[in-house]
């Protein structure tokens, strides 16, 4: 089995590049026309951050995993 993943480097190779595409991209995003698969969100503590260890690992998540850092 092989798995690719998306690189960034290997469609944006300049700053310029950057600079044209990311508004479009962030937009996009915003406007919820691309919608990035998120498996769980985890909060900012060792017990959860280690779950969310394991979860990678251990091929239990489809998508992202993302942790949440709280704000003070």
């Amino acid at each position: 089995m092989l798995i690719h993943r998306f690189r960034l480097g290997n469609y944006i190779h300049t700053p310029e590049e950057g600079n044209h595409y990311f508004p479009e991209l962030f937009a996009l995003l915003g406007e919820g026309v691309i919608k990035p698969t998120i498996h769980k969100v985890y909060g900012f503590s060792a017990e959860e951050v280690r779950q969310a260890q394991k979860d990678l690992t251990g091929g239990k998540s489809v998508g992202k995993l993302i942790i949440e850092i709280s704000k003070p």
